[in-house]
């Protein structure tokens, strides 16, 4: 298997985001995030509907 097919990070360009103070970037975890490792091959994305899990790229 190739190794350079998998998702290895996520981070969120904040020069990009208009409004800090807005969901989801004013959750306390969103909010101080620099950068997301993700170290293991497999990684499961879960959470309630409309929570932002699809529009991940």
């Amino acid at each position: 298997m190739r190794d350079n097919v998998f998702v290895t990070s996520l981070a969120i360009d904040w020069a990009g985001v208009p409004r800090r103070d807005a969901y989801p970037f004013d959750v306390p975890a969103i909010a101080s995030l620099h950068e997301l490792d993700l170290a293991q091959r497999i990684t499961f994305f879960c959470g309630e509907n409309g929570t932002g899990k699809s529009t991940l790229p």
